[in-house]
């Protein structure tokens, strides 16, 4: 929800958003359905899929959001109402189409085209079933249609929906054939579900998944890069400090992921930009191909990485070329002891499970290289020539071999306010033609942070240096003929104090992950539409996204058009349309008081703080 207006506890108006303000809306319009649907004697018709299935096929697209944005989209109560007077039980899916050339709906699946050999796309579907409460799905087929041939898909989900619901995970890949393709390829998923009936036999029904997706030819290695998001965790699993100490004292968790379509979204967009190619890897670093791609990145991780995680990078980048780029963040024992708090719930103390970056685990990995990053966290300003970019919360180079180069800048000391001149950026090719950079901070990529100015032209700069493109001269610096060491490293951080227990996944080493991947059931060539698929399914939601959104006429409610997609006939103005305002007024009147209940909730949880944060001298 998105600025819904509500009353203030001390009078007047105020707006809220998110879940929690959405959360009694949807609940009041849902009632509001099923009166409808008890009003005309179809009261066994009132089920949790059927009521969503009204909802969802009656809202809005918004224009310029995408699906994870909006969902299903806006809901409509007068759609709602409509479509549920001629409502018939039925199988659906959520998304109902999966169109890649869908732009921006589709962020951010649409910006980046499938390639062979690429990291397999993966999509989440809901299956709805508002028939009966258990139900099995007993096939998933892929039908291929134009060019879909050049494609493999691979299906997770679990035999039984139940209740109501289930999910299906699907992964896509283009197939060898598709290496110098350039184009789309289309065709359909089927999926087959029964349930027991009350008699003999069983009840069948089917559910078709338009897809469209664009390939392209397999882009060279150097535009190739591959962002490691295996090791990079956000509470709940444990907890996470934030990644920047000042600017945000009222905040402990990093509530980020640090994920390219998340708060590293302008950085993925960027590097789009330029013409490289982002692949985000969810598994150890045993389990990708280091000949398909140029670079590495490892931005800000929290998890540590097992042995086989080391030993297999230090064979890549020194024996098969691969790059390294690291983006690390603060780590110091002090400051995370200055975290702990006290929470009321679980009745424990919680202690960091490490800083704003597993700043051990990174030297874990960079140890084969002699390089380590300290101790000391430090703030100020880093330059590199005319462009600038701040420094927050990160940490200094301690260790770095001979032969590589160090950018220095004039820091404060977070702790001390002590300045000092620090090596924060450091340059450095191996002999096996692989690269390595790395920095002290990631708060400058992350766009959740909003600092300006960014390090955008930095990472940019780093993989050209990874490339070739450039070299140490470009940085204002020259090689060392000896080695640089300085200060004390990090030890690693403390395990299981206080809840949640973290685990690491390295405790025992997971294996890569294997499909089963589906050759077409059925191939037609000719199967093709030359329109959003979305649009295919419901005319309406083109000619929404290009219309400019007309004020409501207040108090009167305006009966849209219903769409010939979701709904069988019009239905025209009844005598139950009476009771229906009769409920909208009642339920207007229910929300008003949950949002002034809610908001003496808030302001109690504001005014009394249930843990101690102390940051004293941070």
């Amino acid at each position: 929800a998105d600025h819904v207006e509500g009353s203030r506890v001390n009078g007047g108006c105020r707006t809220l958003s998110g879940t929690s303000v959405a959360a009694p809306v949807v609940t009041g319009i849902v009632t509001l359905i099923a009166s409808s649907l008890v009003v005309d004697g179809r009261a066994n018709l009132i089920n949790p899929a059927a009521m969503k299935q009204i909802v969802m096929d009656s809202a809005e697209l918004l224009p310029g959001r995408n699906i994870f944005e909006q969902g299903a989209g806006r809901v409509n109560l007068m759609n709602s109402y409509y479509i549920a007077q001629n409502f018939q039980p039925h199988v659906s899916l959520l998304p109902d189409a999966l169109d890649f050339t869908d732009c921006p709906y589709m962020w951010p699946y649409c910006t980046q085209p499938l390639y062979f050999t690429s990291v397999p796309v993966t999509v989440n579907v809901t299956i709805l079933n508002s028939i009966t409460v258990s139900s099995h799905i007993d096939e998933i087929a892929w039908k291929a249609g134009h060019n879909g041939d050049l494609l493999e898909l691979s299906f997770t989900y679990p035999h039984d929906i139940w209740p109501w619901s289930g999910w299906i995970g699907v992964r896509v890949r283009a197939t060898a054939e598709a290496a110098d393709f350039s184009g789309t390829a289309e065709g359909e998923i089927r999926i087959r579900t029964s349930a027991a009936s009350g008699g003999a036999g069983r009840l069948q029904e089917e559910a078709v998944l338009p897809f469209r997706i664009p390939i392209v030819p397999t882009p060279p290695r150097h535009r190739r890069l591959l962002w490691d998001q295996y090791h990079s965790l956000q509470y709940p699993p444990g907890f996470f400090p934030r990644d920047v100490l000042t600017d945000v004292p009222n905040e402990q968790f990093d509530w980020n992921g640090d994920h390219p379509h998340t708060n590293m979204r302008e950085l993925y967009a960027h590097l789009r930009g330029l013409g490289y190619f982002v692949d985000v890897l969810g598994e150890p670093l045993t389990c990708f191909d280091a000949n398909n791609y140029g670079a590495l990145l490892l931005v800000d991780p929290e998890d540590d990485f097992s042995p086989q995680d080391v030993e297999k990078l230090h064979d890549d980048v020194d024996n098969r070329g691969l790059s390294l780029l690291v983006f690390a963040d603060w780590f110091n024992v002090d400051i995370m002891e200055k975290f702990k708090f006290f929470d009321t719930n679980s009745k424990t103390w919680w202690h960091p499970q490490t800083g704003g970056a597993n700043v051990p685990a990174i030297n874990n990995i960079l140890q084969p290289w002699g390089v380590a990053f300290g101790s000391t966290v430090f703030n100020g300003v880093f330059k590199v020539g005319a462009n600038t970019a701040r420094f927050l919360s990160g940490n200094a180079i301690a260790r770095f071999p001979a032969g590589g180069a160090l950018v220095s800048a004039e820091l404060v000391d977070a702790l001390t306010d002590a300045t000092a001149d620090v090596p924060v950026l450091g340059l450095y090719r191996t002999d096996g033609g692989g690269s390595l950079v790395v920095f002290g901070d990631s708060s400058c990529l992350d766009s959740a942070l909003r600092q300006t100015p960014s390090c955008l032209w930095l990472a940019e700069r780093a993989l050209a240096f990874a490339n070739g493109t450039l070299d140490h001269t470009d940085f204002d610096v020259e090689p060392r003929q000896r080695a640089y060491s300085s200060g004390q490293l990090p030890t690693p951080p403390r395990r299981g104090d206080g809840a949640p227990a973290f685990v690491s996944r390295t405790v025992v080493h997971q294996p890569c992950t294997h499909h089963v991947w589906s050759k077409p059931a059925a191939f037609d060539p000719d199967f093709h539409v030359d329109v959003p698929l979305r649009t295919l399914l419901y005319p309406h939601a083109a000619t929404m996204q290009s219309q400019p959104q007309q004020p409501q006429q207040s108090p009167q409610l305006q009966r849209p058009a219903v769409d010939a997609a979701a709904a069988t006939k019009t239905v025209p103005a009844t005598k139950d349309e009476g009771s229906f305002y009769s409920h909208l007024v009642l339920y207007l009147l229910c929300v008003t008081v949950i949002i002034a209940l809610a908001s003496v909730v808030i302001f109690n949880r504001w005014a009394t703080p249930t843990a101690d944060l102390d940051t004293d001298g941070v």
